[in-house]
């Protein structure tokens, strides 16, 4: 799986989270992009990847702040905390006291405004479930000749098929075998009939929803630039639901993930697992935090061989851009080597990037202003976003989960193509 195909997860976000009719929402993405006049920002986040995450960024670190000011019961970043304060006693304490409230007070504040517990607890008891439920049929016994056998103790009928007249054969019997039922799982999606509902605020939903995909995309980056390969191999698991959830419009790219899994679990050899999970970053630096994707990084070649033929001028041939090509990294060498001998400063290629500190002191402002993390039943909907989800990996239905992953191992087997 590409590494850069992180740009499909920010038009992912952009997708969900941000339209052009949504002005009249005070805190839509787009509501927030005018008040800070942000116009590099559009709807189609692929075509302008850069300029769309340092926005989803912005807004990020905005939700953060205001979701922190209000868990701490906080007016401005200078007040004193009055909930969750640290006590000044543990300032002089054991460290590990300290670390013990650290962590504490940090997962009340993500189940609170990040990730719904109930949810994740829901769909581990669904897959669990199922799972049984899989292992059960999976060892089920078979006879030599390839049938399956009555499960009633002492018949020795056998059929052909796990169907319908194996079921009816053995319900003939008294008592009738004890046979694994397909379990019941838990409906994680609202049920739009249910005539007493829970009262919901689609202002909370919306910007909590935003923080859980927001931060999803920056540990991912994050694991990139730290070269962390077991990390990014988590972001990419998370990567997939969200893909399959979104249905049509990201198949492809929940089919990479699912395949990239596929390899690392089952398909290669453990050396083979090894490169694959840690050879997907360079740091051309040698600092730490410093790591690149390996994509990213022969993007960045191909730019500087292009840049060499591109010197040949008129004398350009096949022949010449054949022995370029063979001899690029040696040139590469030779060409750094002599700019650090020379005191040669190197420019940087980075593009050079302005404050957004009054940017956020004004999205911070607005957020604030409106109460967005003070969840209240009497709010009015969000215009451009009805009954938006707290997390929108509630819509995944573990069953049919299941079945497409095990259609795709039915394909990876006979050797077919995923689509």
């Amino acid at each position: 799986m590409k590494i850069c195909n992180k740009v499909a997860f920010i038009q992912l976000i952009f997708n969900r989270y941000y339209s052009g009719s949504s002005a009249t929402d005070k805190t839509s993405l787009f509501a927030l992009r005018n008040l800070v006049n942000w116009r590099d920002v559009v709807s189609d986040a692929q075509h302008n990847p850069t300029p769309c995450k340092r926005f989803v960024n912005l807004v990020l670190d905005a939700n953060i702040i205001a979701a922190a000011l209000r868990f701490f019961g906080m007016e401005t970043t200078d007040d004193q905390p009055t909930k969750h304060s640290f006590n000044p006693e543990l300032a002089v304490g054991l460290r590990v006291v300290r670390h013990r409230y650290f962590h504490r007070v940090v997962k009340e504040f993500i189940e609170t405004y990040i990730v719904d517990g109930t949810l994740y607890e829901n769909h581990f008891g669904n897959i669990q479930a199922l799972q049984e439920w899989e292992r059960a049929k999976t060892y089920e016994p078979v006879l030599p000749n390839g049938r399956y056998p009555c499960r009633f103790p002492g018949c020795e009928s056998s059929f052909k098929h796990d169907g319908v007249h194996r079921m009816r054969h053995e319900l003939s019997h008294d008592p009738p075998p004890t046979i694994p039922e397909e379990p019941v799982l838990v409906n994680t999606v609202p049920d739009p009939t249910d005539q007493n509902p829970k009262p919901k605020d689609d202002v909370f939903d919306y910007h909590c929803g935003l923080m859980n995909m927001s931060l999803l995309l920056r540990n991912f980056m994050d694991a990139i630039k730290e070269g962390d390969g077991e990390r990014i191999v988590r972001c990419i698991k998370m990567f997939l639901l969200h893909f399959k959830v979104d249905g049509g419009g990201s198949t492809k790219y929940a089919l990479e993930a699912l395949y990239h899994l596929f390899q690392l679990f089952a398909l290669l050899s453990p050396r083979e697992v090894e490169r694959m999970k840690w050879n997907r970053t360079v740091n051309n630096h040698g600092r730490p935090g410093c790591n690149v994707a390996m994509d990213l990084a022969l993007e960045h070649d191909n730019h500087l061989l292009k840049d060499m033929i591109r010197g040949l001028g008129a004398n350009v041939s096949e022949a010449s851009v054949r022995r370029i090509c063979m001899s690029f990294f040696i040139m590469k060498a030779f060409l750094e080597n002599l700019d650090l001998e020379m005191s040669v400063k190197k420019v940087s290629g980075e593009h050079c990037k302005k404050s957004v500190k009054q940017d956020l002191k004004k999205v911070v402002q607005t957020l604030q202003e409106q109460n967005v993390f003070e969840k209240q039943a009497t709010r009015q909907a969000m215009f451009s976003f009805p009954d938006c989800p707290r997390d929108y990996l509630q819509l995944v239905d573990a069953k049919t989960l299941f079945s497409w992953i095990n259609d795709h191992k039915r394909n990876v087997e006979l050797a077919k193509r995923p689509r």
